[in-house]
């Protein structure tokens, strides 16, 4: 594989075709989760009122309840936008003066939407059902050795029961840190055979699979090569929001330096300005986004040897 014409060839897709930017940016939004972090903001709540923490406490249940509607929407829209990527870059590659909509790069994804959702369910929801396990299995465990502490007369045999078990947690997830990896790569071309061959669920996943074991070593330098792209990008975009992020907590800090309660516009400053960061950040790394779907969904052209029929124009066999 010649690495450096795939990025070039995938770079001039995305340059040109800016509607991949919009589908980059819908599906790093969804990625990015609005990721904001401020350990220090409620580091003041036992100098609050009681009228304050209430309102408060209730206009956190309503972000959160709001949150949790947003977030479920900006997933299922960021997920129709990745299949929509793939779709297009499809097209676009065959066909240098093609041009298309939002709408229509969009619709590939639409249409492969709910086979992209049960993929991931299929692959996925087996680890979450052994991590929440193994949750439960130690929350258990602590119950139980909090009400055998008072019957135990050496300390030392309870403790070691305890490292036992989160040294068994701790090996768990060491395992399932590659499960994950590997699962990631089969996902990401049983996704393409889902959007460009119209492959069922579990034929996506077994042509996945085999897509991955027959061209692994060509699959990981292609990712290593992002993983050093991403990093530079994200060491940048580091130096861009840092001043934002300080700007965003700039309120609350200074209320809790000057022994200050926190008010509710400086908690209403805060939430928006995490939601302005985060849609800050998917704008931004939008292009990278974009950029990576399109080489790899390239790299999954060669891989497979030959172009086959879709219902997407152009059609080819």
């Amino acid at each position: 594989m010649d690495y450096a014409e795939l990025l070039t060839r995938s770079w001039h897709i995305v340059w040109k075709n800016k509607v991949l930017w919009i589908l980059g940016f819908v599906a790093g939004l969804a990625a990015s989760g609005f990721r904001y972090n401020n350990n220090n903001t409620f580091s003041g709540l036992e100098e609050m009122s009681p009228e304050t923490m209430t309102a408060l406490s209730a206009a956190g249940l309503l972000i959160g309840c709001v949150a949790i509607i947003v977030g479920a929407a900006i997933w299922a829209v960021g997920t129709a936008a990745r299949g929509g990527l793939i779709g297009s870059v499809w097209q676009l590659d065959e066909d240098d003066e093609m041009t298309l909509s939002v709408g229509e790069a969009f619709q590939p994804g639409l249409r492969a939407f709910w086979r992209i959702v049960g993929v991931n369910l299929v692959l996925y929801l087996p680890i979450w059902i052994v991590i929440i396990v193994a949750f439960g299995a130690i929350f258990a465990l602590a119950g139980g050795m909090a009400v055998l502490s008072a019957t135990f007369t050496d300390p030392e045999n309870l403790m070691a029961g305890a490292g036992l078990a989160i040294f068994a947690f701790i090996a768990l997830l060491c395992l399932l840190a590659p499960i994950s990896f590997a699962i990631q790569l089969i996902q990401a071309f049983a996704v393409r055979g889902i959007v460009i061959r119209h492959l069922g669920i579990v034929e996506s996943i077994k042509h996945g699979w085999d897509v991955v074991r027959s061209n692994i070593g060509e699959i990981l330098l292609l990712g290593f090569l992002f993983v050093v792209i991403s990093f530079v990008f994200r060491f940048a975009l580091s130096i861009v929001m840092t001043p934002l992020a300080v700007l965003a907590m700039a309120p609350a800090m200074t209320s809790l330096f000057s022994g200050e309660q926190i008010n509710a516009l400086s908690g209403v400053w805060m939430v928006c300005a995490g939601f302005g960061i985060g849609i800050i950040g998917a704008a931004l790394t939008s292009i990278i986004t974009a950029w990576r779907s399109v080489a790899f969904t390239l790299a999954y052209k060669q891989f497979t040897g030959k172009y086959i029929e879709t219902d997407m124009e152009p059609k080819f066999v």
